[in-house]
């Protein structure tokens, strides 16, 4: 007759197990929206200022501005890379070259770029 408690007792401890398996689901799926809403800002600004270098009316229409807000996220953008050079083609200097335009932006804590020469 002692045996009465065991039932509720197994069916407390599964109750219990699946509580913290729930727990354990809930933060996974809080963590994937969480990155999944970051990558998405991530892209949107990303195209936001590959557009800006895109179609700009010419290669020094982003110097003249000397900085700006993004049109979607008000943060602000750095553009950098707007000086002269002189390239060498071909044994032929050329001056007056505008190197490739940088713009650069900070929001929420993360760094974006965007433009400029990819070294090797």
């Amino acid at each position: 007759m002692r045996q009465k408690g065991d039932v509720l007792a197994e069916s407390l401890i599964g109750v219990l197990l699946f509580a913290v398996a729930g727990v354990g689901i809930s933060h996974v799926a809080a963590k994937m929206s969480v990155a999944q809403r970051d990558n998405k800002v991530h892209q949107q600004v990303v195209n936001e200022l590959r557009s800006k270098v895109q179609n700009r009316a010419d290669s020094t229409s982003l110097c003249s501005a000397g900085g700006f807000a993004t049109d979607n996220f008000g943060a602000e953008v750095e553009v950098a890379g707007c000086d002269l050079t002189t390239a060498s083609v071909g044994g032929l200097a050329i001056s007056d070259v505008s190197r490739p335009v940088v713009l650069s932006a900070r929001l929420n804590g993360v760094d974006y770029r965007v433009g400029g020469v990819v070294q090797q």
